[in-house]
């Protein structure tokens, strides 16, 4: 993910980190980061899903963070609608991927 803006830290800003995802959905998803990020932060998110083709653009707002030890940190991300990202196309994988666990 690359951190868009993230006030009060704008030394953050610009910056690339690594993560994973825990959890994920149509609106948002639950990332796993080796760092802590501020509420409130936006980001560009390029997410690869195992077993599906293709990287997805989105962005996102940080909603909350939890520390689960001091190198690894848990956030939640709010995906939003920007016409300019792949939200639909993500949207349209989150439901097959639904629909194949419910089959």
């Amino acid at each position: 993910m690359r951190i868009v803006s993230s006030h009060p830290n704008v030394l953050l800003e610009g910056k690339t980190i690594h993560c994973s995802t825990q959890d994920l959905s149509e609106g948002g998803l639950r990332l796993s980061l080796e760092e802590g990020v501020p509420v409130g932060s936006t980001l560009q998110l390029w997410i690869k899903v195992a077993d599906y083709p293709g990287t997805f653009l989105v962005n996102g707002i940080i909603r909350w963070v939890r520390a689960q030890s001091p190198n690894v940190f848990l956030a939640g991300v709010e995906l939003r609608d920007d016409p300019s990202d792949d939200i639909r196309a993500w949207e349209g994988m989150v439901a097959d991927i639904m629909r194949w666990r419910s089959s």
